[in-house]
């Protein structure tokens, strides 16, 4: 997968305009912050600077505790203060 400075995964348009995807630099670095464990496989080096992928460990009763608040609201309109907990 080519990276591309101030893009996202979904919708990548600079590849179609040839400018050029960051060079790959492998890290495989895991380390705890704020007692979570996180890793960085890699960082990409871009003209206009350096992007980095962050990956953190998300426990499974995490997951089901976010689910049983918010999964069952699907559709249901929110307030703004509850859209920005929610993002």
């Amino acid at each position: 997968m080519d990276v591309y400075f101030e893009e996202n995964y979904w919708c990548c348009m600079r590849g179609q305009t040839g400018e050029g995807a960051g060079k790959e630099i492998r890290l495989d670095t895991v380390f705890i912050w704020k007692g979570r464990q996180w890793q960085i496989p890699a960082v990409y080096v871009c003209e206009e600077g350096l992007v980095a992928d962050f990956c953190g460990r998300v426990e499974p009763e995490e997951i089901r505790a976010f689910y049983e608040k918010w999964g069952s609201r699907e559709g249901e309109r929110l307030s703004m203060e509850e859209e920005e907990r929610l993002q």
